[in-house]
């Protein structure tokens, strides 16, 4: 089948923070959502450096849409998240080169250049910019990167990574993202402490292992004080649970978060109040969700969202889980992937602007996502 849904890459030069590595499998992951994975192909990464200057940029995108036209034809939809690097030139760059076939423009990205140059803009309906037209496909939470192709892949190689006595047995996970910045070192490593001691008393409490999972933009002070915590409770403790802490860092290209939710034996997800992104791939996977929120972060715009969540039972204040059972966890799980449901609404606003034909959407609709069944890995046994 031809690959003529284009989506744009990431700056995999920094794929750190800010390198538009969670922008991109969102693109992806709605693209394949809405047309089917086996007509999604991905533009060269590196096309959008935000450090670079506009004319590298703008060649970097020439080289890339340049190359993908000899391998794939010409595009039909393009989902585009580069507007904040070039603006209209970008896209109208894209239309030229497409002469009289030019793709449906697709942003996920709600600059006022995205509504300039976009045939469709993606945009979350807490986002406050108050716009609402027939251009706007409007999303309760931020897409996200857990597709069934990711979730399988991600979760034999999160297997991989981690020992195999955390994994191998019933366990809960918690995804840590950072507080707000400028917060003290010391106050940070506090911070750490109380958090690591919490999840460590529940999981203690409901005879889980526990595994501690940071991100590249997780403060070291953070990871200091949950480490000291873990430390002194293996210490005290006389038949501890067992306690991993994967330090995810800057240039790791393995990322433990999506795999560990398709673990079978996972029975509870605890993300930090940090990320829209954390909470809107843990409620689309099937694993029960529980938020941690003593930071008090000042997102005002997804603060919306989450509490949409509760009402919504989607997700769980992390003191009810306390007073829960992991089987009563697993009974009060209702999944919602943004995902699927941002694909649904895109599909009718093609439609009924004529962008779009029914052929062009899969027959079958993409299914939630369950739990990978595998066999788990044995540690080899040596040979005398």
């Amino acid at each position: 089948m031809a690959k003529d849904v284009w989506v744009t890459g990431y700056n995999s030069n920094n794929p750190g923070p800010g390198s538009g590595y969670g922008g991109f499998m969102a693109r992806k992951g709605l693209a394949s959502a809405t047309f089917g994975a086996d007509r999604v192909a991905v533009l060269d990464s590196n096309v959008d450096d935000y450090f670079a200057p506009y004319w590298e940029n703008m060649e970097r995108v020439r080289r890339s849409f340049n190359k993908a036209l000899r391998t794939n034809g010409k595009p039909r939809f393009l989902f585009n998240g580069w507007q904040d690097y070039g603006g209209g030139d970008i896209t109208n760059y894209v239309r030229d080169e497409s002469p009289g076939s030019a793709p449906v423009i697709i942003s996920l990205t709600s600059s006022p250049e995205s509504y300039q140059h976009s045939d469709v803009v993606v945009e979350p309906s807490y986002s406050g910019s108050g716009i609402n037209n027939r251009q706007t496909v409007l999303m309760h939470a931020v897409t996200n990167m857990v597709t069934p192709e990711v979730l399988v892949e991600k979760t034999a190689q999160t297997q991989r990574a981690i020992p195999f006595d955390t994994v191998n047995e019933d366990f809960m996970t918690v995804m840590v993202g950072n507080p707000q910045y400028g917060v003290y070192p010391s106050r940070l490593e506090a911070m750490g402490e109380t958090l690591a001691e919490r999840v460590i008393k529940l999981a203690d409490e409901k005879g889980l292992n526990l595994l501690i999972s940071t991100s590249p933009r997780t403060d070291p002070s953070l990871i200091y004080g949950m480490q000291s915590e873990i430390d002194f409770y293996n210490r005290s403790h006389g038949d501890p649970i067992k306690i991993y802490l994967y330090e995810h860092a800057v240039d790791d290209p393995m990322n433990p978060y999506p795999g560990v939710m398709g673990l079978p034996r996972n029975r509870l997800v605890v993300v930090t109040e940090d990320s829209a992104s954390l909470a809107s791939e843990a409620v689309a996977s099937p694993v029960p969700v529980a938020l941690y929120s003593p930071w008090h972060q000042d997102h005002n715009y997804f603060k919306v969202m989450l509490d949409g969540f509760f009402r919504k039972k989607y997700i769980h204040k992390l003191n009810e889980m306390e007073r829960r059972s992991p089987d009563q966890w697993e009974a009060e799980k209702i999944v919602y992937n943004t995902t699927l449901e941002t694909a649904k609404a895109l599909k009718q606003n093609l439609l009924s602007r004529g962008l779009a034909n029914v052929g062009d959407f899969p027959a079958v609709e993409p299914v939630q996502l369950e739990r990978v069944p595998y066999q788990p890995l044995r540690v080899p046994q040596l040979v005398a």
